[in-house]
């Protein structure tokens, strides 16, 4: 093996193909879907493409085995993953979809070891550019008197100062950036970013020319270890593995007036004794409580059938090194999704979807949510198993363990 890592690319899956009969996997933002919807200006919320997801459940599973072989090898730290995104807005629906199990890779939900950094996040931080003397003043606003052992607030442009740290110091122990394990950024790792521990990238924008690409996948390159093989005096190979840059492809408010009028006279209410015996008596009505119990039902026959074709999804990704310019398929390796089936169980699917769709209805709905949620849970579950969702080709609707990683990717 050479000085640096060797990049892998995806050279096939076992999805369909792009107009050039390339893995829609190796420049995923040139998918005409993807590239509308990551250049609007979407909330965090939205949810990323399906070949977007598609990939980072592909390059996240891979990523879990080798977190564990680093584990398992007694290394300090985790391996990274870093995205490079075309706008700040996809960087934040990246974050929002790791952080609320939107992608559900257990091992990838992890908030505290996950950056997201770029102009947007920075600008938050950032101090405004006037400010009155006031509030320059005070460096000293009284963090001597805090109880000890509380940590210290910070300013603005401490924590960016912070953030900044954390990033330039991803992967090495004993500093700030130790532990972090999942980068997102738009354009914001320089030429002297020397993370070490980068394993796997994902490009979610254009590349528009070859230095580009090579400007990105050169933040993976930085081996690990430089010890020499004894057997063969060789460095043994490290790899870093793409997904979505097209590596070695050129596509290219008066008190003033008159005095207020005289109180108007005034009529004094108050009970007559001699008049008890009329004494009408109401009820102290504080509110009135209704209690809606809305019944939510679903006509499966009128249902539109839902196809997904299994030729839309890739389950399986071969990944090849880039030699001299050129990918050495001689020497695959292979990333696939066939250990989610044991994972994504149908009754897992059916207690995720219906907690998506709990969020979307739980605004407007007039009821005990615990009775919009147990209503959910039965008519999705009649839904996921009804032959309302068709799956092509058959073989895929047949075979249960690849339905339900079609219906959890889609």
């Amino acid at each position: 093996s050479g000085l640096v890592k060797t990049p892998r690319v995806v050279v096939r899956d076992d999805g369909k193909y792009d107009k050039d009969y390339r893995s829609r996997l190796y420049h995923i933002y040139n998918d005409r879907e993807v590239k509308d919807d990551l250049n609007r200006r979407a909330e965090e919320k939205d949810a990323l493409p399906d070949l977007v997801t598609n990939g980072y459940y592909l390059l996240g599973k891979d990523w879990v085995e080798a977190a564990r072989a680093w584990q398992k090898a007694g290394q300090k730290t985790p391996p990274v993953m870093i995205t490079v995104a075309n706008r700040t807005e996809t960087a934040a629906r990246v974050k929002y979809a790791f952080d609320h199990k939107k992608i559900r890779i257990d091992e990838l939900h992890a908030p505290a070891q996950t950056i997201h950094i770029d102009s947007r996040v920075l600008d938050d931080y950032e101090p405004e550019e006037e400010s009155t003397p006031q509030q320059q003043e005070p460096e000293d606003s009284g963090d001597e008197d805090l109880p000890e052992g509380q940590p210290k607030k910070l300013s603005k442009k401490e924590e960016a100062e912070r953030l900044r740290r954390v990033v330039d110091t991803v992967g090495r122990v004993g500093e700030p950036g130790e532990r972090v394990q999942n980068v997102i950024s738009v354009g914001m790792l320089s030429e002297g970013w020397d993370a070490r521990t980068v394993t796997h990238i994902m490009g979610l924008r254009a590349f528009s020319s070859q230095l580009l690409c090579e400007q990105v996948v050169g933040r993976g390159l930085r081996r690990l270890s430089y010890d020499v093989n004894p057997e063969n005096g060789l460095l043994d190979p490290e790899y870093v593995n793409i997904f979505g840059v097209p590596f070695t492809f050129l596509p290219h408010e008066s008190h003033d007036g008159p005095p207020p009028p005289p109180p108007s006279p005034k009529t004094k209410v108050e009970p007559l004794v001699e008049r008890a015996d009329l004494e009408i008596r109401w009820p102290n009505v504080i509110r009135f409580e209704r209690t809606f119990s809305p019944l939510l039902k679903l006509d499966l026959p009128k249902v539109k059938p839902l196809t997904l074709n299994a030729a839309n999804t890739a389950m399986l990704a071969e990944l090849a090194p880039i030699v001299e310019g050129k990918p050495d398929v001689t020497k695959i390796s292979e990333i696939d999704l066939k250990e989610l089936e044991k994972k994504f169980r149908m009754q897992r699917i059916i207690f995720q979807v219906a907690g998506e769709v709990f969020e979307q209805m739980k605004p407007t709905w007039t009821g005990p949510r615990d009775q919009l949620l147990g209503q959910l849970i039965r008519l999705i579950e009649a839904f996921l198993t009804s032959d309302r969702i068709r799956i092509t080709p058959k073989a895929y609707d047949e075979d249960d363990g690849k339905r339900r990683i079609l219906l959890t990717l889609n």
